[in-house]
C-alpha cells in the first residue's frame, strides 16, 4: 500500500444535496483516502450550499416538485443541447458571481486537488481554474452511467466514469481519451468486502427460509413504494421484505403502522445497506447511479420500477442493455416480473454472471489514489 503520510496539500470534495448519491460518492472517496493516509487533509462540502445556500434550497424544492409532479418537463430539460446553449450565458454569470467564494475557499484551505461528483460545482471550479489558478487539479466524478452536456469543461484534468458508453459519450463531446478513467461509480469500500450471508442474516435477525426481497427508494425514499408494497402483499408471493424508506418519515410511519401478510422489515436512513444487499435475493429500486453500482458490487439482481426521465431512464437503459436488471413500467408488471425471477433461479444466476462483467467495486480507491498522487 502506498504511503501518503507526508501530504501537505488539501483535497477538496464537492457535491450538492446532503441526502443524495452525489454526497454518498464523495463520502466513499473520502473514506478511501482515509484508508490510504492516516492523517488526510480532506474537505467534503456541499458546493451549491456553500456558494448559494438560499438558491440551493429553492432549486432543490423546484427540482423535487418537477420530477414528482411534472416529469415530462424534466425529460425535456435534461441533457437538451438547445437548452444548454440557451442557458450558457446564465451559467457563466453564476460562475462569475461565485468565483470569489470559490477562490477564497480553495486558496485559504490550500487545496491542490478538487473532486466534484456533480456538474454544478465542477463548473464553478473549472471557471476558477480558467481565470485564477490553472495549476489546480480538477477531477470530475460522473455518478450516473451516462454523462450529460453540463459536465464538459476544458479545465477538467480527469473524468471518472462507470461505463464504456459513458467514455464514448465524452469522446463525442470532445473530451480527450487520456482524460477519461473507466473506473466505475464510486461506492463505499465496504461494498467490496465479502460478508457471510448466513452470519449477516442472523445478525439482522432475518430468517432465510424464504426469498429475501430488498426494496429501496434512494436516500429520500421516493417512488411508488407504498403502492408496490400493498400490491406485493396481496399477491401470491411468499417472502421476507426489507424496505428502506430513507428520510421519508411519512412512508416509514405508514409501513410501521400497517398490517401485512408477509414479514416486513422496515428501516429508515441506515448505514448498513451493504448488509441488507448481502442477504437479499433481489433488489427493487429506483435506478440511481450509486445505488445500482452498490448492487452490482454485491452481485445483486435488480428490478427497476417506473424510472424517472433523465438520468434514471439513462441508467435503466444502460443496465437493461447489459442484461443485469429487469425493468417494470408499472406496479402490476413489477409483481409479474418478480414472480418470474423467483421462479427461475437460472435467470438469476445468468444475471449474476452478467453483473460480473461490468461491476467495478474499487472505483473509490482508484480515485483516492489518483487524487493523492496529484497532491
Amino acid at each position: 500500500m502506498l504511503n501518503y503520510q507526508f501530504m501537505d496539500k488539501k483535497i477538496l470534495l464537492m457535491y450538492i444535496t446532503n441526502v443524495s448519491g452525489h454526497h454518498s460518492a464523495t463520502m466513499a472517496i473520502e473514506k478511501a483516502i482515509n484508508a490510504f493516509n492516516p492523517h488526510p487533509q480532506v474537505l467534503n462540502i456541499d458546493g451549491f450550499g456553500y456558494t448559494n445556500p438560499i438558491m440551493e434550497k429553492v432549486t432543490h424544492a423546484i427540482y423535487m416538485g418537477v420530477i414528482n409532479k411534472a416529469p415530462a418537463i424534466w425529460d425535456f430539460l435534461y441533457d437538451n443541447p438547445a437548452v444548454a446553449r440557451r442557458i450558457s450565458n446564465l451559467r457563466q454569470s453564476v460562475y462569475r458571481k461565485n468565483r470569489d467564494k470559490i477562490k477564497r475557499l480553495i486558496e485559504t484551505e490550500n487545496c491542490k486537488v478538487v473532486i466534484c461528483s456533480q456538474a454544478f460545482p465542477c463548473g464553478m471550479v473549472a471557471d476558477y481554474k480558467k481565470h485564477c489558478n490553472p495549476d489546480i487539479k480538477l477531477i470530475a466524478v460522473v455518478t450516473d452511467f451516462m454523462p450529460h452536456a453540463y459536465w464538459v469543461y476544458d479545465e477538467i484534468d480527469f473524468y471518472t466514469v462507470g461505463s464504456e458508453e459513458a467514455r464514448k459519450a465524452l469522446l463525442k463531446k470532445g473530451v480527450a481519451d487520456n482524460k477519461i478513467k473507466l473506473w466505475g461509480i464510486p461506492i463505499d469500500p465496504r461494498f467490496s468486502e465479502p460478508l457471510d450471508k448466513y452470519r449477516t442474516a442472523a445478525e439482522l435477525n432475518i430468517n432465510l427460509d424464504k426469498p429475501v426481497i430488498l426494496i429501496m427508494g434512494g436516500g429520500r425514499g421516493i417512488g411508488p413504494i407504498k403502492q408496490l408494497i400493498n400490491t406485493l402483499d396481496k399477491s401470491k408471493i411468499n417472502a421476507h421484505f426489507l424496505i428502506v424508506t430513507g428520510i421519508n418519515k411519512r412512508l416509514y410511519d405508514y409501513l410501521k403502522n400497517s398490517n401485512f401478510r408477509n414479514k416486513m422489515h422496515i428501516y429508515g436512513y441506515i448505514g448498513y445497506v451493504d448488509k441488507l444487499m448481502t442477504i437479499a435475493d433481489i433488489l427493487i429500486t429506483k435506478p440511481g447511479g450509486v445505488t445500482t453500482a452498490e448492487a452490482l458490487a454485491k452481485y445483486l439482481p435488480m428490478l427497476i420500477v417506473q424510472p424517472l426521465p433523465g438520468q434514471e431512464q439513462n441508467n435503466t437503459n444502460f443496465l437493461v442493455k447489459q442484461g443485469v436488471v429487469q425493468k417494470a413500467d408499472n406496479i402490476k408488471d413489477a409483481v409479474e416480473r418478480l414472480v418470474f425471477l423467483l421462479n427461475n433461479p437460472r435467470e438469476l444466476d445468468s444475471i449474476k454472471e452478467k453483473i460480473s462483467r461490468i461491476a467495478k467495486p474499487l472505483s473509490s480507491q482508484k480515485i483516492a489514489e489518483l487524487a493523492l498522487r496529484l497532491c
